[in-house]
């Protein structure tokens, strides 16, 4: 485990630059500075601790390490979403090594390390990150996280699941105005060609002219409830904006399916962190956090890909 941690570090740090090459390829000038910056300072990170442990005993703060810096590449690369990674891997990593510099300066001049009590104390806690791997604070924070993300994912679920069933029922009252629509042109049209049958037995010049003005009009009707692109309401435009709902349904369904799967393993995630909690099993914790970025996988999906799975989006 020893060997296999840093490996997997300089492994992370070759795919940063990796990621550099491929941005510059793309002349992506601004994505090559993010993702040099993430590169830098994922280097930092490291570098600051172990700096700090030759003038202190120990410096192991800050959230965004080299576990937690893994997993986010691996969830930017299965979910094609690497650059919003890049911004939330170096936002963390600046406020690591900001936190072990400030952790530094306060252990070197006997000063008193931040509040834990009350508001403040969470505001610390979330953002000057003392707490260690498989301790209570940190199983307490797992559970904290998973439950944010899990009302994160019922909020997107819900609101997923109305446009479903906004887009259905509008989907629903298109296809009965298509169908409305497809009956009176029908009608139309049979009563014209009814119309020019009986004409043909007439003698009289006038009835015949003021059928067949009648039966152009009836046309003309006929042709609008076919097509008619200026009031968007022709057979034709009905058809579309119909598909169009359903297309947009069909989305918003698979969205909430997403969704729904993430939260099933968000709450799974929380029961086996709080299980950690009463029984002691690091274990636990670990599998916990795992289906939590399992589930933070899939909710990300949702929302940017929800047909990128054709599995969940058909659950």
């Amino acid at each position: 485990m020893r060997i296999f941690a840093p490996i997997a570090g300089i492994l992370g740090l070759a795919l940063l630059t990796g990621l550099i090459f491929l941005y510059s390829k793309l002349e992506r000038s601004d994505y090559v500075m993010v993702a040099a910056l993430t590169l830098i300072f994922s280097i930092m990170t490291s570098y600051a601790r172990a700096r700090a442990e030759s003038l202190v005993e120990k410096c192991k703060v800050g959230f965004m390490e080299r576990p937690e810096r893994i997993v986010l590449l691996m969830i930017g690369a299965f979910t094609n979403r690497m650059a919003a990674v890049l911004w939330v891997i170096l936002t963390l990593s600046i406020l690591a090594v900001a936190n072990r510099i400030y952790y530094t300066y306060l252990a070197l001049n006997d000063l008193p390390m931040p509040s834990r009590e009350g508001a403040a104390g969470a505001f610390n806690r979330a953002f000057f990150w003392t707490d260690e791997r498989a301790t209570l604070p940190y199983d307490l924070w797992v559970i904290a996280i998973l439950a944010l993300f899990l009302a994160f994912s019922e909020t997107l679920g819900k609101g997923a699941q109305n446009e479903a069933n906004t887009k259905n029922i509008e989907a629903s009252d298109l296809w009965a105005f298509f169908q409305a629509k497809d009956i009176r042109r029908t009608t139309l049209s049979v009563a014209a060609d009814q119309t020019n049958l009986l004409a043909a037995g007439l003698s009289d010049p006038a009835a015949k002219e003021a059928i067949g003005k009648q039966v152009e009009t009836w046309h003309k009707t006929a042709e609008r409830y076919e097509s008619d692109p200026q009031a968007g309401d022709g057979r034709k435009q009905l058809e579309e904006k119909a598909k169009d709902a359903e297309a947009e349904r069909d989305l918003s369904l698979a969205k909430y399916h997403h969704h729904e799967l993430a939260s099933a393993a968000f709450q799974v995630g929380i029961v086996l962190a709080s299980a950690a909690v009463i029984t002691g099993m690091v274990s636990l914790v670990w599998f916990g956090g795992l289906l939590g970025l399992i589930g933070l996988a899939i909710m990300a999906l949702g929302v940017f890909a929800p047909h990128a799975v054709p599995f969940i989006a058909s659950l």
